[in-house]
């Protein structure tokens, strides 16, 4: 029978450990909106088609902090053995499986990093590379949890401890629960996920689990398609393409691909959707689920310098840390949305496990690769192997956490305090704990001064903006209340109720928080004169903190209103050292012709710069074309401007776009 016990591990790591305390709203989402329409895709590979950027992340704050120093740091982690495989798993870190091993090879079967470094690609910011990431709630992408705490307990059954995670998504309201479980004698991590929704209204979710295995020269990635679809560029719509013949090569070996690549599997009514990676050498890895989870995919950076420059960037710095990323979904592809009706849940049950003896799947058609591989998962995991573990699991979905390892802010408690004041006007969900100003909102009660002054965060839903509106109307108004009406109202694109709320709020209160929302607003109003009084009371706070002074001079470089921007990054003492501001005064300087401040500041080396940004790059070639323009007391002719650019090309560090 599988055991699990808890064991600290020291990672060095770069993740950031506070949050950015400024709002991100809807028209501030760090994924670009994708105007280009798709191409050729089947009605069901159109259900729910969203386009990325639509969709806010708000009550989440960003965690944007981020440096490239590591520390060593001790993680709390969870351990799920039996006598043939050992998972690691960080509660603190989305529940990330860490590490599997395959203990009769003493093989790690995943991407194990052996640094955390935060980088830029998540909803939030913050994420890191490796292990098995579970990507739920209602955004596209790398998920809102994946660097954030979640809970985790053992519950304990006849046949052996099933380890649980369980998450609350905060933007669709909707909770999914991880039951993670070892089988006797098998080499297998079975994991059932739920996703369940108490709302009194259908939602829209995603889910995409994405497992990092270790990259390998002649690696190949199989899984059952008929055709796939990709993103084509330039302009990165979504398109059905042949596969694995695509463009003259055999798209299934990630080597082959010069840029970054989404390959989505498609075939369809298969029973029991599969993936794998399978190695020269022989070893490889699989997936397999039951019929829910439709979706398969493998993502790799490319063979080109950008690709492989994130592939270090990621990692250890000292050398390119190969991995794939292998992906299973509840859609054909990473667009959709599925629907989840009021009170239902959608549930599956997928399995990863090492394969061995797998290079024969190399060295033939696709076709047969297929059919080899999938002889090779069956003989590891059964189609009665998972259907017998999804039954089990299922019957133990309710049972009771025996003990509890990880308990965080509990915020689906308190949506279900919301519903049902909201539902029946229960008085009876008074009792604690009181955390700070949105217990005392769900539950209708006066909110003592001190922990107004003391709160944090946001809430942006219609369950909670209906909350607060309420509260107003059975408590009273107070300036905490109208603030974040506000906030909702701006994050729904309504400025000019939003702006009145918040004037509201600013009379009553006046701070940071009040006056900088009533500049947003004030700004999103087209009223750019008034917003910049506002943001020039903002700073004027003593507690205002640095995150707030970014936001506005963002704003007002945005605006061009440049003697404001140069007081306010005139103020900011040169021993806080903010790459985000620096990259603004590098625009400023550039702005000005001060190239040789742009120089200066793009000797830095950068940390949160986003995937696939070009904001560096175009600094250094302005910057490049800007100097020898000066020298040369004229413009450049455009052969002059492409030989300056061949005698300065843009260096490794500043290399963050995906495209060479």
């Amino acid at each position: 029978m599988a055991k699990v016990f808890q064991k600290d591990l020291v990672i060095a790591s770069s993740l950031p450990q506070g949050l950015n305390k400024v709002a991100r709203f809807s028209w501030e989402q760090p994924t670009p909106e994708q105007p280009a329409p798709p191409i050729g895709l089947s009605g069901i590979e159109m259900e729910n088609f969203i386009q990325f950027g639509s969709i806010s992340i708000l009550p989440y704050q960003l965690q944007d902090d981020l440096v490239n120093q590591l520390e060593d740091r001790s993680f709390s982690t969870v351990v799920l053995e039996n006598d043939l495989i050992s998972v690691t798993v960080l509660p603190s870190l989305g529940g990330r499986v860490y590490s599997i091993v395959d203990l009769a090879s003493n093989r790690e079967i995943l991407h194990k990093n052996q640094v955390l470094r935060g980088r830029n690609l998540a909803l939030r910011g913050a994420w890191f590379a490796g292990g098995i990431e579970w990507n739920g709630g209602g955004v596209p992408g790398h998920a809102a949890t994946t660097c954030e705490p979640i809970k985790c307990g053992i519950v304990e059954t006849d046949e052996g401890p099933i380890l649980r995670l369980e998450a609350f998504d905060r933007i669709t309201e909707t909770c999914w629960v991880i039951d993670l479980f070892l089988m006797d004698g098998s080499p297998a991590l079975f994991a059932r996920t739920r996703i369940i929704n108490p709302n009194p209204k259908s939602k829209k979710v995603y889910w995409w689990t994405n497992i990092a295995v270790p990259g390998v020269s002649g690696q190949r990635i199989v899984s059952p398609s008929d055709y796939s679809i990709e993103h084509i560029l330039p302009d990165n719509h979504l398109e059905q393409t042949n596969f694995p013949d695509r463009m003259g090569f055999d798209a299934s070996f990630p080597e082959n691909w010069t840029q970054a690549t989404a390959v989505f599997f498609r075939r369809t009514n298969q029973e029991h959707p599969w993936i794998a990676s399978v190695n020269p050498n022989g070893s490889g890895f699989g997936q397999v689920s039951t019929s829910k989870l439709v979706g398969r995919k493998f993502f790799y950076f490319g063979e080109g310098d950008g690709g492989k420059r994130w592939l270090e960037f990621l990692g250890e710095s000292d050398k390119v840390n190969e991995y794939v990323e292998i992906q299973s979904g509840l859609t054909t592809h990473q667009n959709q949305l599925k629907t989840i009706e009021s009170k239902q849940e959608i549930a599956w049950t997928e399995a990863f496990f090492p394969l061995d003896e797998c290079a024969h799947a190399i060295d033939v058609s696709y076709e047969s690769s297929t059919v080899l591989t999938q002889g090779l998962i069956e003989q590891v995991v059964s189609v009665e192997d998972i259907e017998k573990i999804d039954t089990l699991l299922e019957r133990h979905a309710n049972s009771p956490i025996a003990v509890k390892i990880s308990e965080p802010r509990d915020w689906g408690a308190l949506h279900s305090v919301l519903l049902s004041f909201a539902e029946t006007e229960n008085r009876n969900g008074q009792s604690g704990p009181f955390v700070d100003a949105w217990d005392y909102i769900a539950r209708q009660l006066i909110i003592p001064d001190d922990i107004l002054l003391r709160t944090d965060g946001f809430v942006s839903s219609d369950t909670w903006l209906n909350g607060l509106r309420k509260y107003e109307a059975n408590i009273g108004l107070n300036w905490f209340t109208r603030l974040h009406i506000g906030i909702c109202e701006l994050d729904r694109g309504n400025p000019i109720s939003a702006r009145r709320d918040l004037l509201e709020a600013f009379e009553l209160l006046g701070n940071w928080q009040t006056a900088y929302y009533l500049g947003v607003a004030c700004s999103q109003d087209a009223d750019n004169a008034t917003a910049r009084t506002y943001f020039g009371i903002t700073i004027e706070f003593d507690d205002a903190p640095l995150d707030v002074k970014l936001a506005i001079a963002d704003t007002l470089f945005d605006q061009q209103i440049w003697d404001d921007l140069d007081n306010l990054l005139g103020s900011i003492p040169r021993e806080i050292d903010n790459e985000r501001f620096d990259v603004i005064r590098a625009q400023r300087a550039l702005h000005k012709r001060d190239f040789e401040t742009v120089a200066r500041i793009l000797q830095r080396d950068f940390a949160s710069i986003r995937e696939g940004d070009v904001i560096l790059e175009t600094l250094w070639s302005k910057m490049t074309i800007g100097r020898a323009t000066q020298i040369r007391g004229r413009d450049l002719t455009p052969d002059e401007a492409m030989s300056e650019k061949r005698a300065h090309p843009l260096p490794k560090r500043l290399q963050f776009s995906l495209l060479d």
